[in-house]
């Protein structure tokens, strides 16, 4: 109790930062961001790519024919209207549209308005049947999406080659084993998917490896914070380490990375599909 006191009167002591101060600290990191986000826009638009970090940025008039990679990032508050917005754009940037992603790290775990926690099949479902020609979905922190959509997206868009849908650490997503069933079923249902993750979502690990036998090309990531995530392949677990899945579903900078990994596993033809692209 003493050394707590004795803390509290020296930092008593210590000259506070004035209103002022703060007040200028917060104008310089506001517009040191604001400068970093004009340089991302800048430097991947050129290349078809749009990034939208809060929702007050958004703006359906920017979705034209020729963007590549559409990414909502940062404290952007997805809802379905914005998917139905989505689907009523041009039909060029339907066709050109290759990759999809959203979700976020957000300091508060419990909060109801993180990013993408409002997003339900009413605003999966015109995503996958307005943009078929998509190579890469990505959906984190979705709790409300079903097998239904996920079902859509691999019927809708045959070009498919990476889908992930996680929930969140706090709360698994409402996807099932029923996924991972139709995918055993029919091996023609997007025959160039290389790569499912479908981490924090109620799933059995037996489906797992029975997918993971019948598609020996296809990566599997699963698992959540009782079980561990894991990475499958050809029927076998090939790590069981947090880390690596981590690696998976980090907050990039750009989409360049994802491309590169895409050809390093032997699939280039979505360079082919990028329309800026030389």
């Amino acid at each position: 109790m003493q050394c707590f006191q004795k803390k509290q009167h020296i930092l008593a002591q210590k000259p506070s930062q004035t209103p002022q101060k703060r007040s200028r600290w917060a104008r310089k990191r506001t517009t040191k961001r604001a400068h970093i986000r004009q340089r991302v826009q800048e430097k991947y638009r050129g290349d078809g790519g749009l990034h939208y970090w809060k929702t007050s940025e958004w703006d359906p008039t920017q979705l034209e024919h020729g963007t590549f990679l559409l990414r909502f990032r940062g404290h952007f508050h997805l809802e379905d209207s914005h998917f139905e917005q989505i689907s009523q754009a041009s039909p060029g940037f339907h066709d050109s549209l290759r990759v999809f992603q959203c979700g976020s790290q957000d300091s508060d775990p419990r909060s109801s308005t993180r990013p993408g926690a409002k997003l339900t099949d009413r605003g999966a479902l015109p995503l996958a049947r307005s943009c078929p020609n998509l190579m890469r979905v990505d959906l984190h922190d979705i709790r409300a999406v079903t097998d239904g959509a996920v079902l859509a997206l691999l019927r809708c868009c045959l070009k498919l080659q990476w889908l992930s849908v996680c929930g969140s650490s706090h709360k698994n997503g409402a996807v099932t084993s029923q996924t991972l069933v139709n995918l055993t079923k029919d091996p023609t249902l997007v025959t160039d998917l290389i790569q499912l993750g479908l981490v924090y979502q109620d799933i059995d690990r037996e489906h797992v490896k029975e997918l993971s036998r019948a598609r020996p090309q296809l990566i599997i990531v699963d698992g959540d914070r009782a079980r561990g995530i894991c990475t499958w392949r050809k029927g076998v677990a090939l790590s069981q380490s947090v880390s690596l899945a981590a690696k998976l579903w980090q907050d990039t900078p750009g989409y360049g990375a994802d491309i590169e990994e895409l050809i390093r596993l032997g699939t280039s033809t979505i360079t082919d599909h990028c329309p800026n692209k030389t």
